[in-house]
C-alpha cells in the first residue's frame, strides 16, 4: 500500500514495508518504520512540525539560495580573466576550469534544494 499525505504545504509517500509503515519526505527524510499507516502520518507531521529549515525549503521551492549564490559567483569568477592570467601555460585556464565545474554542482544541487555543505559532500 502505497499513499500520499500532504501537510502544511509538505507532502510525504506513506509506505508499507513488511508489516510496518514509513513515511517518506520529499526533502529526503523517512520515518522510523511504525505499526500503521496514520502513526507514519504523525511522524511525518511531527517532521515538519520540528525542522524549521524544511518550511524554508518548502517556500523556496525546493530551492538552496546560498548554493545558486555561490554558483553564481563561479560562473562570474569563469568569465571573468580571473586571478591568473590566460597568457600563463596552462594554469591560466586550470582556474577557469575549476570555476565552471564548482558552477555547475552549486548550481544543479542548489536548485534541488542541497545547501553548500550538501553539495559538496558528494563531491569529495
Amino acid at each position: 500500500m502505497n499513499s500520499f499525505h500532504e501537510f502544511e504545504g509538505s507532502k510525504a509517500k506513506i509506505e508499507k514495508e513488511g508489516k510496518n509503515f514509513v513515511a517518506k519526505c520529499g526533502c529526503g527524510w523517512s520515518s522510523d518504520p511504525v505499526g500503521s499507516g496514520e502513526e507514519a502520518v504523525v511522524e511525518f507531521e511531527k517532521h515538519v512540525k520540528s525542522d524549521p529549515k524544511h518550511e524554508i525549503r518548502e517556500r523556496e521551492g525546493g530551492k538552496s539560495f546560498g548554493s545558486v549564490f555561490l554558483g553564481l559567483l563561479f560562473l562570474g569568477y569563469a568569465v571573468s580573466p580571473g586571478i591568473i592570467p590566460y597568457s600563463v601555460p596552462i594554469v591560466g585556464w586550470l582556474d577557469n576550469i575549476f570555476a565552471l565545474v564548482f558552477d555547475v554542482l552549486f548550481l544543479r544541487r542548489g536548485w534541488n534544494g542541497k545547501s553548500p555543505r550538501e553539495a559538496l559532500a558528494g563531491f569529495f
